[in-house]
C-alpha cells in the first residue's frame, strides 16, 4: 500500500529551488558603485588663438592672424580663418609667432679675439697656466663676436629655420651662448634676440697643463 508524500517532505526541495532565485534578485537590486570618468575637465580638441602677429622667415609681418592648433600641429594660419566649433578660443593679441624650426644647437661664424694672457709655452707653469690655456673663459659672449653672413641667413631660412641657439666651443668653459632670430638684418646685433642664454660648461680637459684629466676638470669647476 503506497502513501502520498506529506507537505513536510516537499518543503526542503522548494526551498532549494527558490534560494538561487532569491540570491539573484538580491544581487540585481544592490546599488552599484559609481566611478567618475574624469578627475578633471577634459582638454579641448583644439585651440584657436585670435589676433596673433606672425613674423615670416622672409621678415614680413602679418597682424590679426588666427592660428588653430590641434594635437600640437598648426591646422590653420590665416587672417579671418574659421574657428572650429570644438576649439577653445584664446586671446592672441600681443603674441608673436615665428612659424618654423628652432635649431637648438645651431652653427654660426664666431671670430674670437686673441687672448690677452697668451704666454710663451716655455714660460707656462703646468700647474698654474693662464685661464685661456685651461679653456676657462666664462666672460666671453658669442653675441659680441658674431660674423653674420646674409647668405647663410637666407640659406637657413629657406630650410625653414627661424631661430638658432649658438653655443661656444673649446675648453671646459668656452663662454656664453646666444639666441638668434634669423631675420633679414644689416648688422649682427639685429639678429640677436638674447645676448646671453647661459654659461656653457663641458668636461674638456686642457692639453699638457692643469687640468689635463677629467678628475682635475671636475675639481676645477667645483672650485670655480
Amino acid at each position: 500500500m503506497s502513501t502520498s508524500p506529506s507537505n513536510e517532505s516537499k518543503r526542503p526541495a522548494l526551498l532549494q529551488r527558490r534560494a538561487p532565485l532569491a540570491l539573484a534578485a538580491a544581487f540585481v537590486t544592490l546599488p552599484l558603485p559609481v566611478v567618475a570618468q574624469y578627475d578633471a575637465p577634459p582638454e579641448p580638441a583644439a585651440y584657436a588663438l585670435e589676433g596673433v602677429t606672425v613674423v615670416a622667415t622672409d621678415g614680413s609681418v602679418r597682424d590679426g592672424v588666427t592660428v588653430v592648433v590641434r594635437q600640437g600641429l598648426i591646422e590653420a594660419l590665416a587672417a579671418g580663418a574659421e574657428v572650429p566649433r570644438d576649439a577653445r578660443r584664446l586671446e592672441g593679441d600681443g603674441l608673436y609667432l615665428y612659424p618654423g624650426f628652432v635649431d637648438g644647437h645651431g652653427d654660426a661664424t664666431v671670430e674670437w679675439p686673441e687672448p690677452r694672457d697668451v704666454e710663451d709655452p716655455d714660460d707656462v707653469t703646468s700647474w698654474n697656466p693662464p685661464r685661456s690655456r685651461q679653456g676657462f673663459r666664462p666672460h666671453r659672449r658669442v653675441a659680441e663676436f658674431l660674423d653674420v653672413d646674409a647668405g647663410e641667413l637666407e640659406e637657413a631660412r629657406s630650410a625653414g629655420v627661424v631661430a638658432s641657439h649658438i653655443l661656444p666651443a673649446g675648453g671646459m668653459a668656452p663662454g656664453r651662448s646666444a639666441l638668434l632670430v634669423l631675420r633679414d638684418a644689416g648688422t649682427p646685433w639685429e639678429v640677436v634676440e638674447r645676448a646671453s642664454t647661459g654659461l656653457v660648461l663641458s668636461f674638456q680637459a686642457a692639453g699638457g697643463v692643469y687640468p689635463s684629466q677629467l678628475f682635475g676638470v671636475i675639481a676645477f669647476l667645483r672650485q670655480a
